[in-house]
């Protein structure tokens, strides 16, 4: 979903910080590409999958149709963050699933990138600002795990694989 994006910041001639939403996507693909040699490896495609997959469509067909990165790049942020609610309700239930360091990288990453934003526009902040968001979100929702002691939250603890 974030290659939709990206290519939008592209096209835009972002610059530099496209290189977080980049990140962003070729990670997860990366994932993807992956999961096929892994033979035990199995997924399921759900309707939010498929949900999402129409957003990323609609958000190039919008591009194409409009002629403006914008339009293709707030379709780009509301796939994804439907595609994070899953991780965000594991997180919530779960919060040992999930490594808060990864979150807290990603929500770090966010602020460099946002603060080398030379354009307050969509195509420029937006998919940073909402990174640094969900980011955010993902890391409170898995950092409780580590705050339920009396010591309250360890750094060094944190950031253990």
């Amino acid at each position: 979903i974030p290659i939709v994006a990206f290519s939008a910041q592209i096209s835009a001639e972002v610059g530099l910080q496209s290189l977080q939403t980049l990140a962003a996507g070729l990670f997860p693909l990366i994932v993807f590409t992956i999961s096929f040699r892994n033979r035990g490896g199995y997924w399921m495609l759900s309707s939010l999958d498929y949900g999402c997959g129409f957003l990323s469509i609609a958000a190039l067909v919008a591009w194409i149709l409009t002629r403006h990165a914008s339009y293709a790049i707030m379709l780009s942020i509301v796939a994804d963050a439907l595609a994070a609610a899953p991780t965000a309700m594991k997180a919530f239930h779960a919060p040992q699933s999930e490594n808060p360091a990864t979150y807290l990288c990603a929500a770090i990453s966010s602020v460099i990138t946002l603060l080398i934003v030379s354009k307050w526009d969509v195509a420029h902040a937006a998919f940073p600002s909402y990174l640094l968001v969900i980011s955010l979100l993902l890391f409170v929702l898995t950092v409780r795990q580590y705050t339920s002691t009396k010591s309250g939250l360890d750094v060094l603890t944190l950031l253990r694989p």
